[in-house]
């Protein structure tokens, strides 16, 4: 049998979660929203549909603040990181492997467009 009380067997941090949750749901949100914004950053810009002015007009706009987002939640992520104990360190590891890898992809895809876009 378990001797311990839930309240020993799970910790909760002091914004009200326990450290294995470190993947929110406004994270995983935040994950699709990046993902769904990939797959412009190579669409020709064909003006026979609709879908053009989401590449050109909206897309690149969001994606900017896509990136400021990503970055902050990263700074917030190392900071809640900072006042833990280090055996609860690890979920926000993966917090931030996960975000930054996000910032890396938007990165990467969308850099091309933007150097294009400036010159």
């Amino acid at each position: 049998m378990n001797d311990e009380t839930p309240s020993q067997t799970h910790t909760v941090s002091s914004h009200g979660m326990r450290p294995s949750h470190a993947i929110t749901p406004l994270r995983v949100m935040l994950l699709l929203a990046v993902l769904s914004a990939l797959p412009f950053a190579f669409y020709p810009g064909d003006e026979g549909s609709y879908w053009w002015i989401m590449a050109e007009y909206v897309m690149p706009a969001l994606v900017v603040i896509f990136a400021w987002v990503l970055l902050l939640d990263m700074l917030m992520v190392v900071v809640f990181r900072a006042a833990r104990q280090p055996t609860d360190r690890s979920p926000y590891r993966n917090a931030l492997l996960l975000d930054a890898s996000m910032f890396a992809a938007l990165l990467y895809t969308w850099l091309p467009f933007y150097l294009k876009l400036l010159s």
